[in-house]
């Protein structure tokens, strides 16, 4: 081979910095075993370079990237989806490091390595990743740049003084195209499936299959009352209403899962002065709209669902305005028919059996329904479980007995799940009813 396509020993040492640099941020979202790829490819090269081993055949290099595939299944459940993505594009780095022999491969690692380094923006845009991934820009430069240094067969620290100083040089013209070319929204704002989540509301909910949760702080919708505005402590903005359990995951009822007879709400009483207000919500590609407890829209245009939810008969796809009145201490559903309460005491047949019978005793060991509410969050108060936005994943076909009896970790929806699965267990009427604080991700002002 030409000296000049081959790849200077210098060069080789710091694709190897690069190579654990880039993987380093997402070493706690991936498996195990794409670790060990890594090792087993830089122990694989570092042999070849020395003589020892040879590269591998082209049916060693099928056999690799079929098990990489199977393992990234194997692991994540599908192929398809942020997580497995983004660990298949690392596992393909690292088997492409094996083979690495003439400057060319270089050159699609190195470019590869780039793409790899943004990819950490898609979880996390905070400063301390932004600063790591300066760092990560340098040392990939600074493999390219000993890459063009042939002869180069001892490290040399120095080559990365010279990329530090390309990069500075670079840095004009990057702030005059940071200004002057056209605009184009970010990767990171595609909305991508993933297993890490944002604080916000979503159609659907399934405890356990989100392992962290990252606060926004993206406005969801504005609220200006007429009036003063009340005490926070009562502006709880319900959105949604899940009634049916199948599959671990909590949705709501579809307009033909509700019997005819069902659909139109029972009239319910009202004492005194509303409140009065206008929404303006964010669009968020769905049907269903915010309002406080007991709500009757007086903006055209607003259907009121059999739940007591207002819904748009069309999915909120730009900025939408409405007006509300509610009224917050009425009561509603005094008496329930016999369909809604099937409805809002049915579980699956099976699941969660250690959760189950822990209802049925404590259910056995109070005098009324209101006991046994206070019985299960004293349980949540005075045990040991503990309110965090990183509780991990839950697996298996029993995700509420993993957190009852084991994780005892978990942020809303798994501490809502658990509760309303409990009391459904114990017979009692019980649904997850989404939404958000005042002050969270809304904006009341006052007119």
């Amino acid at each position: 081979m030409n000296v000049l396509q081959q790849v200077p020993r210098n060069a080789l040492m710091w694709i190897i910095i690069s190579l654990f640099a880039l993987v380093a941020p997402h070493a706690g979202r991936l498996p195990v075993w794409v670790l060990g790829v890594y090792v087993v490819a830089v122990v694989w090269r570092l042999q070849v370079h020395r003589g020892r081993w040879s590269f591998p055949g082209r049916w060693v290099k099928v056999a690799m990237t079929t098990s990489g595939f199977v393992g990234i299944y194997a692991s994540y459940g599908t192929l398809v989806g942020l997580e497995p993505t983004v660990a298949l594009l690392l596992t393909a780095f690292a088997l492409k490091f094996i083979e690495l022999s003439q400057r060319k491969d270089a050159y699609v690692l190195l470019f590869l390595g780039y793409f790899i380094c943004i990819t950490e923006f898609l979880f996390s845009q905070d400063l301390l990743i932004t600063l790591y991934s300066i760092l990560t820009v340098l040392l990939v430069t600074t493999a390219l740049v000993a890459l063009h240094q042939p002869g180069q067969n001892q490290f040399n620290r120095g080559t990365i003084r010279l990329a530090g100083v390309m990069l500075l040089q670079a840095m004009p013209l990057m702030v005059v195209l940071f200004f002057v070319f056209p605009r184009f929204g970010p990767l990171w704002t595609v909305p991508l499936k993933t297993q890490t989540a944002k604080t916000g509301m979503s159609d659907f909910m399934k405890p356990g299959d989100v392992a962290s949760l990252s606060q926004s702080a993206d406005v969801a919708f504005r609220v200006k009352f007429e009036g003063e505005i009340p005490d926070k402590s009562s502006l709880y903005w319900r959105g949604l209403v899940f009634s049916r359990l199948e599959q671990n995951v909590w949705s709501s009822l579809g307009y033909y899962d509700v019997p005819i007879a069902e659909q139109r709400a029972d009239d319910v009483v009202t004492k005194g002065k509303p409140l009065r207000y206008s929404v303006i919500m964010e669009p968020t590609q769905q049907n269903w709209l915010y309002a406080l407890r007991y709500a009757r829209a007086t903006s055209p245009g607003v259907m009121h669902s059999s739940d007591f939810r207002l819904v748009s008969p069309a999915p909120i796809e730009t900025e939408h305005m409405y007006r509300v009145e509610s009224w917050t201490q009425a009561v509603v559903e005094e008496q329930l028919s016999e369909w809604r309460r099937n409805t809002e005491t049915k579980l699956p047949p099976q699941g969660n059996p250690r959760t189950r019978q822990l209802a049925l005793d404590m259910r056995a060991a109070v005098d009324s329904d209101q006991q046994l509410v206070d019985a299960i969050l004293d349980t949540f108060n005075r045990e040991s479980y503990v309110y965090t936005l990183r509780p991990g994943r839950l697996s298996g076909n029993n995700p509420i007995d993993q957190f009852m009896f084991q994780s005892k970790r978990g942020f809303c929806e798994h501490y809502a799940s658990a509760f309303v699965f409990m009391m459904r267990a114990a017979g009692v009427p019980a649904r997850v009813v989404p939404g958000t604080r005042a002050g969270n991700s809304t904006r009341s002002t006052r007119r």
